[in-house]
């Protein structure tokens, strides 16, 4: 809470292409390749509590994501709105790789209706749930700037609620350019702070 933090605040904006996966014979016919775009809106950890430092100091989010899946008329289009956790698995000087996890709610214009639409048997509900993979490389561009790319998987499906659900998956490419709107603050460690084993008990409580 010292009043020279920063709030350490990231927006990013990322291009994705790639394709409907044909995971069941009743998708191929829609299986189509195109763009998809997202736009972030992130806060870069630097250890102000425990967990951060634990986790290697992970990027934490919500992000809204896009794209019109190919311009098919049975599908529609898809928007997505996810919070997320990006996690450092490699880091180096200037240079990151991570792994993103995003869970959120998805909106798909289209779904299947026995007479309108009675072709698409990968929706049956117009709100989804969303998982959003992204296993990505990071390099700094500057103090402000921030370069990456990588790939990713989307997913859409209502579980099973509403029939027909095969689903959507979009597996993809995809690059980013993220820009640092305050500063960034330096990594610390709460070296205060008593560090902490599994199972551990000091016998008073």
């Amino acid at each position: 809470s010292h009043s020279l933090r920063s709030p350490n605040i990231v927006l990013e904006g990322r291009v994705y292409y790639g394709w409907t996966l044909d995971h069941h014979i009743e998708i191929t016919p829609y299986k189509r390749h195109y763009p998809a775009y997202e736009i972030s809106f992130q806060k870069a950890t630097y250890g102000k509590t425990r967990w951060e430092y634990m986790y290697n100091y992970p990027l934490i989010g919500i992000s809204y994501w896009y794209s019109d899946l190919g311009k098919t008329d049975v599908l529609g289009s898809a928007h997505a709105v996810f919070p997320y956790i990006n996690f450092p698995l490699l880091s180096k000087k200037g240079f990151n790789f991570y792994f993103r996890l995003g869970v959120g709610v998805g909106y798909l214009t289209k779904k299947y209706d026995r007479y309108d639409n009675y072709q698409n048997l990968a929706i049956g509900s117009h709100i989804n749930g969303n998982v959003n993979l992204l296993l990505e490389a990071r390099m700094k561009l500057g103090k402000r700037l921030v370069a990456s790319g990588g790939v990713s998987l989307v997913h859409f499906s209502n579980g099973g609620i509403k029939q027909p659900n095969y689903g959507i998956n979009y597996p993809s490419i995809n690059a980013a350019l993220a820009y640092r709107v305050t500063r960034e603050n330096p990594y610390q460690r709460k070296k205060l702070l008593p560090e902490l084993y599994l199972f551990e008990f000091d016998g008073k409580r």
